[in-house]
């Protein structure tokens, strides 16, 4: 309980649905919430409050943080950024001149159209690269983490990757080298206009990937679902279709829908954000 609550609130954060500055429920009520034990929340909100995702202020209560308020430095203007560069680029030995073709030739090269995800997970990388691929007109591949560390040099392509790699991905990325970080789909938006399913029915929750069907629990147990009407199937499993037909309603993720065509019950949950993809597109209208 305590990891899926922690992995709850990150992904609030991650989406927008928790804004900065947000106070969170107190302890005790999520503990009446989902009938859990105070320590666990407790727990929970500590470990957060450790990775700096939220913040506890006495006598009011936890807060989502606003982590960039105190490291960025404030009112840099564009001209004060230019020189700075500048003035870094000439101390390791280059001449304007260099410095100024190396930029045009940044400004003027276009974009390439194909995306690289970077994700270990193969069950995950999956489903992302059939999102990507359902709602951009590009080519889309997959590469471990181990795999990129070592030959991202080499590699050419859009790197894309979810919101949570960026600490490890940063780390090894090269000066010139840029990652577009995924954000997680909202959950609200995922459950908007459903109606929620009678008591006596069945809901099943469908995916290759094991975390989506954990993610899964946590969001119906947050919205008052039963647990004893929830049945999980992992597609890795040859009998994973067996019982859906009792289901009032299927949710799975995109790549397994394509295995449930024209099933009106199904309701997909994207990983990605639409938000997030929107930028994909962006990125491939700026290189034309």
């Amino acid at each position: 309980m305590r990891e899926q609550l922690v992995t709850q609130i990150k992904l609030g954060v991650a989406s927008g649905d928790l804004q900065v500055g947000e106070k969170l429920p107190s302890r005790q009520e999520i503990a009446r919430r989902f009938k859990i034990h105070a320590n666990t929340v407790s727990n929970a909100y500590q470990e957060l409050n450790e990775i700096g995702l939220i913040e506890f202020k006495p006598g009011s209560g936890f807060y989502v943080s606003d982590e960039n308020a105190e490291s960025l430095e404030q009112n840099l203007n564009l001209d004060t950024l230019i020189t700075r560069f500048f003035q870094t680029a000439q101390s390791f030995g280059f001449s304007q001149n260099e410095i100024e073709e190396s930029m045009h030739i940044r400004f003027s090269a276009k974009p390439l159209k194909s995306f690289l995800l970077i994700e270990s997970n193969k069950a995950l990388s999956n489903i992302l690269v059939e999102e990507i691929r359902d709602s951009v007109d590009a080519r889309v591949s997959w590469i471990s983490f181990d795999e990129f560390e070592v030959e991202h040099a080499e590699l050419n392509s859009n790197f894309v990757a979810l919101f949570d790699e960026q600490p490890n991905i940063e780390r090894v990325l090269g000066a010139d080298e840029k990652c577009l970080f995924l954000k997680p789909g909202s959950i609200p938006s995922a459950m908007a206009g459903e109606t929620r399913p009678a008591e006596d029915t069945l809901i099943a929750v469908v995916s290759g990937w094991e975390k989506f069907l954990i993610l899964a629990k946590t969001i119906l147990v947050a919205a008052r679902v039963e647990s004893d009407s929830l049945i999980f199937r992992h597609t890795d499993q040859s009998d994973w279709k067996r019982g859906l037909e009792s289901a009032s309603m299927i949710i799975c993720d995109y790549l397994t829908a394509k295995e449930l065509p024209r099933d009106p019950k199904v309701r997909i949950f994207r990983v990605i954000s639409e938000d997030s993809l929107k930028e994909l597109r962006d990125l491939l209208t700026t290189s034309n």
